[in-house]
């Protein structure tokens, strides 16, 4: 049975477009016991306001997914892990893929799961009724744009900057954010694009309460649709044309094949990457760690390559600023096979491959077959 990530469809489902909902008061709450969670309360209702995501039912999964604790696992994970770390991971050099398949097979693997608690949803209005808020009032030609995971490259790219996308050529004037949006808007590509837009942030960790609030709801993003697709085909042309402006666009070293590195992550790592590596290096490709360089240049280098190889992340979204027939090859843990970044290439018009790990690890780690995706890439370089 194939697994479907969280809030998939797994069936065909109505399309709904986007639309600009008005409230005379909403309670955003940032975070929860220091968890990010960017959840929206309807203040006459006391429920989680229904648009606040793609819809409702996804919302209140998502909320309750915030609101899951497991208070033993903190301990059963932290000392192990710590132990590993300080053993093995201070030492660079040291390479045992036994110790580390070891370590992705015990460390996550939760004895105590029978602890785990829910914390019911009317804990949210609990919470914003003790914290300390900060008051915003919305004026006229004002909107916000709302949504959880504002911090995740990825989401930013495919639930924030497609929606300021949308709101480009509408009348709104200024758009509030979460700051941590902060500094991608004000990178000078985005200047360049969004130039008659004026942008505020609001802290997305705190506790606010929002006045005669005007909001865009979500872009549906879990298939292909025309308000999707035009928005993201938008930002690229536009990327397009301002790199055409650019003197240094011409003058920049083009990297023709990257390989993406997830060495710095926390999670979601692909095991035997170094040896994936070596062998692509072999042929060309050059490794890239997206987040130790500028918004402006992670756009340009993934606009100047031809194939771009990496483990599903948030440095795969950069796909999007790819150009027509350039060719996506995406490894994939099979207990998270995500199609966000598949969908991306449809609507771009972006050759895409994906290869399965054939080690898969329940906290997505995973190991891949080095030779099978060599070969294919060989394959395609030819062409």
């Amino acid at each position: 049975m194939q697994y479907i990530p969280l809030g998939w469809l797994k069936k065909k489902v109505k399309l709904k477009k986007p639309k600009i909902v008005y409230s005379n008061e909403l309670s955003y709450l940032g975070n929860i016991f220091g968890r990010k969670i960017n959840i929206i309360i309807n203040s006459k209702t006391h429920q989680i306001e229904e648009n606040w995501y793609i819809n409702k039912n996804l919302g209140i999964i998502v909320a309750r997914l915030f609101l899951k604790y497991n208070i033993l696992r903190i301990f059963f994970y932290s000392i192990p892990a710590y132990i590993y770390n300080f053993i093995f991971l201070k030492k660079p050099h040291y390479k045992s893929n036994l110790v580390t398949i070891l370590k992705n097979n015990f460390l996550n693997y939760n004895f105590f799961k029978f602890f785990e608690i829910q914390l019911p949803l009317f804990f949210l209005n609990l919470i914003f009724l003790i914290k300390k808020k900060e008051k915003i009032v919305i004026k006229k030609g004002e909107i916000v744009i709302f949504g959880p995971y504002s911090w995740n490259y990825a989401h930013q790219i495919h639930e924030f900057l497609v929606r300021i996308a949308y709101l480009n050529s509408l009348k709104f004037h200024t758009i509030y954010l979460p700051h941590f949006l902060k500094k991608i808007i004000l990178s000078k590509i985005y200047r360049s694009i969004f130039k008659n837009k004026n942008f505020k942030f609001y802290n997305a960790f705190q506790t606010i309460k929002f006045i005669n609030v005007s909001y865009l709801t979500h872009i549906e993003n879990r298939f292909i649709n025309k308000d999707f697709s035009q928005s993201l085909n938008f930002l690229r042309s536009k990327i397009l044309q301002f790199f055409r402006n650019e003197k240094i666009y011409s003058k920049s070293k083009k990297k023709k094949y990257l390989f993406i590195s997830r060495k710095n992550s926390e999670q979601r790592k692909l095991i035997n990457e170094d040896l994936l590596f070596l062998e692509l290096s072999k042929i060309g490709f050059e490794k890239i760690l997206f987040e130790n360089i500028s918004v402006e240049d992670q756009i340009r280098i993934s606009n100047n390559c031809k194939i771009m190889v990496g483990y599903h992340g948030a440095g795969i979204s950069n796909c999007a600023f790819m150009n027509k027939n350039s060719i996506v090859v995406e490894i994939c843990n099979k207990l998270y096979p995500h199609p966000h970044f598949e969908l991306f290439c449809k609507m771009l018009k972006i050759r895409y491959k994906r290869f399965y790990c054939y080690r898969n690890f329940t906290n997505l780690d995973g190991i891949c077959d080095v030779y099978k995706i060599l070969k294919f890439v060989k394959l395609i370089q030819k062409i």
